[in-house]
């Protein structure tokens, strides 16, 4: 069991994930100078490492469109992100996805920054592994509690 443990801790794609589920950005300097808002909270996310620099904001900043102009999004295919949620000044929502056509958009990632601070959202599969997981390890350790209990008072086979 502890070998089987020892591997899942040293396999590199764990320690990717593990590393970029915990992983936050933070500028201050940027966030000294500029109000966070959603007129520039993309151009801080921009500065991040989670930003994709061949995304369809990326081409629409270079030809001086602002980045989350839906109406020039929609007739791009690709990876975009779009901001999903707003509660001024202190949380920003960014989706990160793929858009086929004008209608259909795939959900790949998302990111939020809290109070200047910006964090890889985990995926839902992972946040349910690990809430099956914790369930699963006390239901075990339950039934071993019980079973040592009943090997005391007599019910052993």
């Amino acid at each position: 069991m502890a070998k089987d443990f020892l591997i899942f801790f040293l396999d590199p794609v764990w320690i990717a994930r593990f590393r970029a589920a915990r992983f936050q950005f933070c500028d201050q300097l940027w966030l000294n100078t500029y109000p966070l808002d959603r007129n520039l909270v993309f151009d801080y996310f921009a500065l991040s490492p989670f930003y994709d620099w061949t995304c369809n904001n990326e081409q629409l900043r270079m030809r001086s469109i602002h980045p989350l102009d839906l109406s020039h999004l929609s007739k791009m295919t690709g990876t975009e992100y779009m901001l999903y949620e707003v509660m001024e000044p202190h949380l920003f929502v960014i989706r990160k996805q793929k858009r086929d056509s004008p209608e259909k958009v795939t959900p790949m990632l998302t990111y939020y920054i809290l109070d200047g601070s910006i964090y890889q959202a985990p995926q839902l599969c992972n946040v349910f592994a690990a809430r099956i997981s914790r369930s699963l390890y006390h239901i075990s350790k339950a039934f071993t509690i019980a079973a040592s209990k009943l090997e005391k008072i007599g019910y052993d086979k």
